[in-house]
Parts: C-alpha cells; structure tokens; sequence
C-alpha cells in the first residue's frame, strides 16, 4: 500500500473529529426525520404530521414502516414536533387507563420528561416550555417541563 504524507490523519485531529461527530449527529438525525415527517403532504398513508400538533396512529403500525427505527407492533403512536422558540405549550394528560407513555424528546434525542403510567402522571396540563422562557408556573399548571431546546419531539405510546 502506497503511504502519502498528506493523507495521515493526526491522532488529536481523529479525536476532535470523532467527538464531533458523537456530538452533532443525533442533531443531525433529529432534523432530518422532523423535516421528513412535516413535509408530507398525504393525509392519510402515511399520516400527515403538523407543527405543535399530535398525529394520531389508529393502526398498529406494520414491519415497513420506517419513520422511527423498529416500532413496536402491539403499539398505537401519537408524535408531535414541538417549535417551543417563541413561547411555551401545554400538553393536556387525560385519564388514561390503559398503559400509556408520552417521552419528550430534546435536539439531541435525550429524553427530558415522560409522563404517562410508569411515572404515575397525574390527569392535567403540563406546561412545555423552551430554553428561553422563564416565568412563574401558571395557575392551572401541574407542572412544568423544560426543554433544553427549542425543537422537542414527543413520541407517545399506549397500549
């Protein structure tokens, strides 16, 4: 094999670009599945999805979906991609009896807050607020859930 001194990598500069890369990726991922899912334009099949709105699964979903990786099959999904750059959400938890999950994704595909059955969720709003907003807990507010980035996604799940 031939060696051109130009083409060595040094080993601190495959470090750097090694954490890079750990570290803008899921960044990366992230907003390419949220522009891949908001650019749809059918309604139907397969779901149109909104800004600040839930897209609701009334089917289990089937082996070639390929939106998110390996979904579970006995699962109906509801997904929302959350803009939170100009002011805060509220999310409205109602009863639920069955097991039901409702994890709040941030940029970087960290899990900030899951309500739902395991964390014992309490029936009523929540607000999801944004890096930037700051401000008491409005009355009526169970709780508050910030979001260390503007864009959050929540990928919900009952069963």
């Amino acid at each position: 094999m031939v060696t051109d001194e130009s083409t060595k990598v040094d080993a601190a500069d495959a470090a750097d670009a090694t954490i890079g890369y750990i570290y803008g990726y899921p960044l990366v991922l992230m907003d390419t599945t949220r522009s891949t899912m908001l650019q749809r334009q059918d309604l139907d099949d397969p779901p149109a999805y909104f800004r600040n709105t839930f897209t609701h699964s009334t089917v289990f979903p089937t082996p070639s979906e390929k939106d998110v990786v390996r979904p579970n099959l006995d699962t109906l999904y509801s997904n929302a991609w959350l803009d939170l750059k100009e002011e805060p959400l509220v999310l409205t938890v109602p009863e639920c009896k069955p097991y039901f999950m409702l994890p709040m994704l941030d940029a970087w595909t960290n899990v900030f807050c899951s309500p739902g059955t395991r964390t014992k969720t309490l029936p009523g709003d929540y607000l999801i607020a944004g890096p930037k907003w700051k401000g008491p807990k409005p009355d009526g507010i169970i709780a508050v859930n910030n979001s260390p980035t503007d864009m959050a996604w929540i990928i919900g799940r009952i069963q």
